[in-house]
């Protein structure tokens, strides 16, 4: 017989294993009858002399005890982490805190070359509400096809106390004390401190999942976390219904969280820096690949460039939203854009492709010819490049994110431009495209109108407009 590497009696503390769960009051007799005949299996395989057992809350902690140190303390040492998915485990904060506290012990494991298997999921109760990102990652306890654990959950097999289990169940109550048994006998996953543990980010819960306007992502650094204060608090001044998301140098799951906060969020902005791309676990080319999933909730990722952020290139996916920038001495004008931003319709955060011109395409055309349509009676009359010269000053148009915002609200169909033009140049050609599909120009003003209905830079667009031809008809009185 092969001598275990590991005695399997109590260390420190440590429980066999930690059973996680979330259910009704009246129903808690069925979460501690599976505790004890868990419990009782693991006994049996691993002996009951100085056995450490199980630890579930209602049971191991006392009264009058101080039951959140317990939790912790108990999370962080524990072997493994024995979980009951269902909806309401997915709502709780508690659960969702003793789930990320083992799993980032679990990382920490494998990044040191361990093959871990110490978090276990059951099916409690099955239902139909999605999963929230990143607990997937971990195979959950699979039963008999067919079976009662497979369609409705284990929670549908648990007998009274005193009455008899059926096979079904007790072959999932000895696949998952097995399982327990082998994480024993393993090495042992790192203990975390506790401070760590009390502040380790969960990926679900209640206040993870609840829905909010937007959720401002940032690196707790100085720089980045002064931003994003000075955004969350001036989106909050304005009425919109903001969380944070704040990554820090312990932080796991960083892609995962993201998912769920776009999830719950109309859309997400994120201090995008060195600092976020090399804190925690989190890189550009993690966030670059996540983004490769072709998920449309990426449409609602909105990166934030420092003023003084880095100058580099970004990776393709993530390079094409990352062109806004907020900071520097002009405070009003990056408050100006912050609240663009906020405002801009949900899923425009796709940057158009370029139109697919020949291998050797011809340069970008020169200034085209200013010809406009009669202007007012004894006014010098105003040409496209006083209208451009208007649009250039307009932060919806300046902006190359939020200019795709004001294209797309001009309701033309720019398919043949191509949007690589410099500003300048690509300004003449959307006036002639729309020219071509309109009759005129109106549309770009009414467009910026939308976005920036106060600003002196709609109200310059218009002023040319009105120089080169009359009004459209309009039931819009709005006059900026």
């Amino acid at each position: 017989m092969s001598t275990p590497e590991h005695d399997p009696v109590e260390e420190d503390g440590a429980y066999w294993y930690f059973l996680s769960y979330s259910e009704q009051k009246e129903h808690l007799s069925r979460v501690a009858r599976f505790h004890r005949d868990l419990e009782s299996e693991v006994k049996g395989l691993l002996g009951r002399v100085n056995a450490a057992g199980g630890f579930m809350d209602v049971e191991d902690i006392t009264p009058s005890a101080r039951w959140r140190p317990v939790i912790w303390n108990s999370a962080r040492k524990t072997r493994c982490l024995v979980a009951l998915y269902c909806t309401d485990y997915f709502q709780s904060d508690w659960c969702a805190r003793e789930w990320a506290v083992v799993s980032r012990r679990v990382n920490l494991y494998e990044a040191e070359g361990g093959n871990a298997h110490h978090v276990i999921p059951l099916a409690w109760r099955r239902g139909r509400q999605r999963r929230p990102s990143g607990v997937d990652v971990y195979q959950y306890v699979e039963g008999a096809v067919g079976g009662v654990y497979e369609k409705r959950g284990l929670f549908h097999l648990v007998p009274p106390d005193g009455v008899t289990a059926d096979k079904e169940y007790w072959d999932i109550v000895h696949k998952v004390a097995d399982l327990i048994e082998a994480a024993v006998m393993d090495p042992p996953i790192p203990v975390i401190p506790e401070e760590e543990a009390r502040t380790v980010v969960p990926l679900f819960g209640r206040r993870m999942l609840r829905p909010v306007d937007i959720v401002v992502s940032y690196a707790e650094v100085g720089p980045d976390a002064d931003l994003g204060m000075w955004m969350m608090y001036h989106l909050r001044s304005v009425g919109y219904e903001v969380d944070k998301h704040v990554l820090s140098p312990t932080s796991d799951g960083t892609i995962d969280v993201l998912r769920n906060s776009l999830r719950r969020a109309r859309k997400v902005i994120l201090v995008l820096s060195e600092h976020y791309l090399t804190t925690g676990d989190m890189s550009d080319t993690a966030l670059d690949e996540a983004m490769s999933d072709e998920s449309s909730d990426w449409q609602r990722l909105f990166p934030v460039v420092p003023h003084a952020g880095p100058q580099r290139p970004w990776p393709t996916r993530l390079g094409d939203t990352a062109d806004v920038r907020i900071g520097g001495p002009d405070e009003a004008a990056s408050l100006e854009t912050l609240l663009r931003l906020a405002a801009a319709p949900d899923g425009r955060a796709q940057r158009a492709p370029a139109y697919p011109g020949p291998p050797h395409a011809a340069p970008p055309p020169t200034v085209p010819g200013t010809a406009g349509s009669p202007g007012f009676p004894g006014a010098s009359v105003p040409t496209v490049s006083d209208l451009v010269d208007a649009l250039e000053k307009a932060v919806s148009v300046k902006e190359p994110t939020l200019r795709r915002v004001w294209l797309t609200e001009t309701g033309l169909d720019v398919s043949s431009l191509n949007l690589a033009y410099p500003p300048r140049t690509l300004l003449f050609e959307i006036a002639r495209v729309c020219r071509e599909q309109t009759g005129g120009y109106w549309p770009l003003a009414h467009a910026l109108q939308k976005l920036e209905p106060h600003s002196p830079s709609s109200r310059a667009v218009r002023d040319a407009l009105t120089g080169m031809t009359l009004p459209p008809p309009t039931t819009d009185t709005t006059t900026g």
